[in-house]
């Protein structure tokens, strides 16, 4: 039902730019040679791409061959919720890739750096959002029904660490100009490589000891590896420096927010007032340092 459900999705997405294919597609403008120029660029991002798939459903099948298939029915369920977290990175390299790419001839880049700075500012604050709240959101309900089953709760403690292996994604995405500005493409399956290696290495390690909260550490060592990796290259390549004051400031209050939901009992109200705190002020915080690509 879930394949059948994206063929169907495809399809329909493929009748409505049908006529948009067929009003712009001018066979008179074709270039071999062109042709060959991306393809030759291409290729090296292919096994980059199976990498990616790999990284995320190897978990899955080492979870099932060390642990068994009930830890991967736990681990599936938080690892669905935390994807939000994936979906606004996503949402994001979609303008950014274009924003660089047709800003590639500018002599510095400052806006690059401001956009990574406002970028990472708000991953920071959605990441700890999602983090703090997630214990209450899996018992929302809608006509009688959990919106998590209550059998898949324990699986939900890995949220925080899905969600902030996907803050440190974010870092590697906005690290990426340099692949393409300076034709640096060779590197990706490297980059994408080493992440697949950490990641299958942590998991044979961790998920004998840790069940499934030792593929969630997996995920996170191998975006993790992955970031620095780039951000190291890029210190050669392009360097990429963010503003750190903003960043810092809104790190340790979200580390303290964090601290406190974990480590302490707090009643409805206090929550929820530590909460309003702590949105009025990072909101502050990334409103004084947001910028919009121009």
């Amino acid at each position: 039902g879930a394949l059948l459900s994206i063929v169907g999705t495809a399809m329909l997405q493929c009748a409505c730019l049908f006529p948009v294919i067929l009003y712009y597609v001018r066979l008179k403008y074709f270039n071999f040679s062109t042709m060959l120029k991306m393809t030759k660029f291409a290729l090296p991002l292919f096994p980059s791409a199976v990498f990616l798939i790999t990284i995320e459903l190897s978990d899955r099948w080492m979870l099932k061959w060390l642990d068994g298939a009930s830890s991967v029915g736990l681990y599936g369920a938080g690892y669905k919720i935390a994807t939000l977290v994936l979906i606004i990175v996503n949402s994001f390299n979609l303008s950014w890739q274009p924003y660089y790419l047709k800003n590639s001839n500018i002599k510095d880049y400052r806006s690059f750096m401001s956009i990574g700075t406002s970028f990472l500012l708000i991953l920071l604050f959605v990441c700890t959002l999602l983090s703090a709240t997630y214990p209450y959101i899996v018992k929302l309900s809608f006509l009688g029904k959990y919106f998590i089953d209550s059998r898949f709760w324990a699986g939900t403690k890995i949220i925080p660490i899905i969600a902030f292996s996907y803050f440190f994604y974010g870092l590697f995405v906005l690290q990426m100009p340099s692949i393409y500005l300076k034709n640096k493409q060779a590197w990706v399956p490297i980059l994408w490589g080493s992440g697949l290696i950490i990641n299958v290495l942590s998991n044979l390690y961790f998920i004998p000891k840790f069940s499934f909260f030792g593929a969630a550490f997996a995920t996170l060592l191998s975006y993790l590896g992955m970031s620095m990796f780039i951000v190291y290259k890029n210190s050669l390549w392009m360097p990429l420096k963010y503003s750190h004051k903003p960043f810092v400031e809104l790190f340790m209050i979200s580390g303290f927010v964090l601290f406190v939901c974990f480590n302490l009992s707090l009643n409805l109200f206090l929550f929820c007032l530590l909460l309003i705190l702590y949105c009025w002020r990072s909101l502050f915080i990334i409103k004084n340092y947001f910028i919009l690509p121009k």
